[in-house]
């Protein structure tokens, strides 16, 4: 099966990406990624470290950068950042996946599956959180160091991306752009970017997804990555039984508009939540990050 993931972004013309809800307003199809992610940032807990609120601008202006390096002029990187953005966890034929990637590529070769095609999502979320807690263990012994906090908002921007796609049905599924008869390929018939463009199409705003309570940080990463996919598994019938109304060239019937507007909501609020999530599990695992002797931050 040839897998050609598409997330939070819609159909490229003369390099703007446009989405029409059916008659609805355009919108920007990376706005989508970084509308969740600021509502994310704006949900943590005032525990985690004010540069990371501060720097919220930054955090949405890099989780875009996933989705823009997937591109043919840069084969090499192109070629293996496809599979970082899902998880068909049906290829898997009811096994767990592992806790790390190596250990995954081997139950994948057991299986005879490529494991490009199953997908690396939920690694990209557990790595680029673990990323995100080393530099806060620098950051928690050089307060004062500007690049440590730059580099930590850009870490912390792609891990949103990753964390994001993980809120979105399509993303965790072989039935990603319709669904797949058995043996079959998948039909690409176009759900995907339409539900790609519910939040955007819909005009919900990061207000309108922020938490009113900070999550709490997951005691084990993997586990909560797995919570949250399967999640977000449990709502692709909901998304299917929308399928007619979000491919049909007709305005949808108030029922079915209200129906779409409050998947948006509920999925744009849960991947908000799940992205603060992560960078709670960061800081929490930051302040037993032991680093090496020999790094000095303090003369940078």
């Amino acid at each position: 099966m040839i897998r050609v993931p598409k997330f939070w972004r819609g159909m490229c013309a003369a390099g703007l990406v446009l989405f029409g809800l059916h008659g609805a307003a355009q919108a920007w199809w990376p706005e989508g990624h970084a509308i969740v992610t600021r509502a994310a940032v704006r949900s943590l807990g005032d525990d985690m470290p004010g540069f990371l609120r501060d720097g919220e601008g930054m955090i949405a202006h890099v989780v875009k950068d996933p989705d823009i390096i997937k591109n043919r002029v840069v084969p090499q990187l192109n070629s293996t950042e496809g599979p970082e953005h899902y998880l068909d966890l049906e290829l898997l034929h009811g096994r767990d996946l592992p806790p790390t990637r190596g250990e995954f590529v081997a139950l994948c070769q057991e299986l005879d599956e490529n494991p490009k095609y199953v997908g690396f999502l939920a690694y990209s979320v557990a790595e680029w959180t673990q990323r995100l807690a080393v530099a806060f263990a620098e950051h928690r012994k050089w307060p004062d160091n500007p690049h440590i906090r730059n580099k930590a908002l850009y870490i912390a921007g792609v891990l949103a991306h990753y964390a994001t796609d993980a809120g979105q049905p399509l993303h965790v599924t072989i039935h990603f752009d319709g669904r797949v008869p058995e043996g079959g390929k998948p039909p690409h018939n176009g759900i995907h970017e339409k539900v790609d463009g519910l939040i955007q199409g819909h005009g919900l705003t990061e207000d309108d997804l922020a938490s009113d309570a900070p999550p709490a940080a997951y005691e084990d990463l993997m586990a909560g990555i797995m919570t949250m996919v399967d999640e977000s598994r449990s709502h692709i019938d909901a998304v299917y039984e929308l399928e007619a109304a979000l491919l049909s060239d007709e305005d949808p019937s108030e029922e079915d508009a209200a129906a779409m507007r409050a998947l948006a909501l509920d999925r744009g609020k849960a991947s908000a939540v799940f992205t603060a999530a992560v960078f709670e599990t960061a800081w929490a695992i930051s302040e037993s990050v032991s680093l090496p002797s020999w790094i000095d931050r303090s003369t940078d």
